[in-house]
């Protein structure tokens, strides 16, 4: 497979890597396809948005490694909170107590993500005193204090860095759908445009095949594009509504309103809120037995080889406080590549115009719903102004005061407000890009199948 550009007319030497234009390289001898017969009219438009888009996410990736990683940092300073409070108490720190601390902050230092614009240690942790300052009863006193006002310190930079990282998520996110619209709408006129050519065609050919090796890679299921389209469209437009249908305005507004509950009485319910981050689209099914307390969830087969995949909590209900604390960073949603069983086919068989007309439906059908996505993005907005409260008003309690249960309860509430932006916007942008992309592969197969058609009809 040699690395020659799938489209011509417009250089795209930037976007080799794209995941749009992922694995659509032509083999030896295939002719490219013009950039306006599988993008919109405003070609150089739309490659200055995908451009634009790619950075996007890349900076939106980096964030989301950082908040990742910042769930490990967020554990290490709770537990030298902790050591150093119980230290006070107990005529401050000793050989053995400084060298936990030490532990723990060693848990910080390896907690780096590459490549970053900065790391959350470089921001958040605060010099203290060296380990051998904690030998005299006086000396040990003083410098244990000391230690706790800079763990303290460490703890509010700490937080104000997450308020900041999300507040940069929002903001790229919003950008990422502003231009995501305008492509989307330069796509729709040429779904209209491609079925106004659809309606010239009067009869079916599925006798024939087309030799475009870029479309059939692109278009495969399980290895091959199928002799009949209907049922894997309908379960492409079946996931498509359910995965932005998942996360809408009113399940985000509930989960957003049960978390100032929480934040403000933390006594109230707080697994109403897992409950809600745990649900799985009815489209996918469980797969095998849950391990570790998750459970594997999958989609039918779509287009280009891929499934949606899920890793939920399997019992919320059941869970201890503490388990779900640590189960709920283990929530993903990701669209996932499947080796196909079949070889690779290079050639695209005709469908019926029937299926091409439902095929023109089922893009439009996606253009409208992915069109319909964005006002949900403006939510990170409240979820952010719930981490303000929560940070003010709960981070600065003393953690050895608290008891097991309400540690548990305090590292959920803590993990949720980090892990739930990632897990609510990121399967919606992941999806959309490759839900795009599928939507202007199908539109390029209708016309070159339609004017194949009518190619073999003018012989006939």
């Amino acid at each position: 497979m040699s690395k020659k550009k799938l489209f011509a007319a417009v250089a795209f030497e930037e976007l080799e890597d794209h995941p749009a234009l992922r694995d659509l390289t032509l083999a030896e001898g295939e002719e490219p396809i013009n950039i306006n017969e599988v993008m919109p009219e405003s070609a150089v438009q739309a490659e200055t948005l995908i451009i634009d888009q790619t950075k996007d996410q890349n900076v939106i990736g980096v964030i989301e490694k950082q908040l990742d990683n910042a769930v490990v940092v967020k554990d290490a300073l709770n537990g030298a909170q902790t050591v150093l409070e119980e230290s006070t108490q107990n005529g401050g720190l000793t050989a053995n107590t400084a060298q936990i601390l030490q532990v723990l902050t060693d848990n910080i230092e390896a907690s780096k993500v590459e490549p970053n614009d900065y790391t959350v240690e470089e921001v958040i942790v605060k010099p203290m005193p060296a380990m051998e300052h904690y030998v005299y009863l006086r000396e040990r006193q003083l410098n244990t204090q000391v230690a706790l006002e800079s763990i303290k310190e460490s703890i509010r930079a700490f937080w104000l860095w997450v308020i900041e990282r999300l507040k940069k998520l929002g903001d790229t996110l919003l950008l990422y759908y502003r231009r995501n619209t305008t492509l989307l709408q330069l796509l729709e006129l040429r779904i209209n445009r491609v079925e106004r050519y659809l309606r010239g065609i009067n009869r079916s050919n599925t006798r024939l095949y087309i030799e475009r090796p870029s479309l059939a890679n692109g278009l495969a299921i399980n290895g091959i594009f199928p002799e009949s389209i209907q049922t894997y469209l309908e379960t492409f437009e079946s996931v498509t509504n359910e995965v932005f249908q998942w996360h809408n305005a009113n399940n985000i507004d509930a989960i957003i309103t049960q978390l100032k509950t929480v934040v403000n009485n933390p006594q109230s319910d707080i697994k109403k809120i897992v409950e809600l981050m745990a649900e799985v689209p009815t489209v996918l099914k469980a797969e095998g037995a849950p391990s570790a307390k998750l459970q594997r969830y999958e989609s039918p087969d779509l287009f280009g080889n891929r499934r949606l995949v899920v890793q939920s909590i399997a019992d919320v209900e059941n869970a201890s406080i503490d388990d779900l604390a640590s189960d709920i960073t283990r929530l993903s949603v990701r669209l996932d590549y499947f080796e196909p069983t079949r070889p690779q086919a290079t050639k695209i068989p005709l469908v019926t115009i029937k299926e091409l007309y439902s095929t023109i439906e089922t893009c439009r059908s996606c253009v409208k719903t992915l069109l319909g996505y964005k006002a949900e993005i403006t939510r990170i907005t409240s979820i952010i102004d719930s981490l303000k409260q929560f940070s003010t008003t709960q981070v600065n309690k003393p953690e050895s005061s608290l008891t097991s249960d309400q540690k548990a309860h305090k590292r959920l509430i803590e993990n949720i407000c980090i892990s739930l932006p990632k897990l609510v916007f990121h399967p919606t942008l992941d999806y959309s890009t490759y839900c795009a992309n599928t939507v202007r592969l199908l539109t390029s197969y209708v016309e070159l199948a339609a004017r194949t058609t009518l190619n073999e009809s003018k012989h006939v």
